[in-house]
């Protein structure tokens, strides 16, 4: 099973991801430098989008941290909201 946290991913909640390989944000979430930077730090390899666009991803800061946004994909599920 994968742990689901109930915060948005922020700098304030970004050392949460400690231990995981991965994130999945959503639009509303805040990707900017000090988030990436921290998730970085914090071991993260992969950041991954639920969203149609990244307007909240500071992308300059996420390939200086060797991100790469040239795999890009949409994931598409079936969920009972």
């Amino acid at each position: 099973a994968l742990p689901i946290f109930e915060p948005n991913l922020t700098p304030e909640t970004a050392e949460l991801a400690h231990g995981y390989d991965a994130v999945c944000a959503f639009v509303n979430m805040d990707l900017g430098k000090e988030t990436v930077d921290i998730l970085h730090e914090m071991g993260v390899k992969l950041i991954l989008m639920r969203c149609a666009g990244y307007n909240n991803v500071d992308v300059d800061e996420a390939k200086k941290m060797g991100y790469n946004s040239n795999a890009c994909a949409q994931l598409f599920t079936g969920s009972s909201c």
